[in-house]
């Protein structure tokens, strides 16, 4: 079970990698009942602690 907001982003980043992966952003945050707006948040504040996110390298 997914507790924390920060952890649904982290799923729907990990989603998102797959190249057979059918769902859109929106979809995934809706289904994850997070904001979108807040999942582009986490994910810019993810890259500028660590520049290399969102290169296909896992830093989790």
């Amino acid at each position: 079970m997914m507790d924390t907001v920060a952890m649904k982003f982290e799923l729907i980043y990990e989603i998102t990698l797959d190249p057979d992966n059918p769902y859109t952003i929106q979809q995934l945050c809706t289904l994850n009942h997070v904001s979108r707006s807040g999942y582009y948040n986490w994910l810019l504040s993810k890259k500028e602690k660590f520049p290399i996110y969102g290169q296909n390298v896992f830093v989790f």
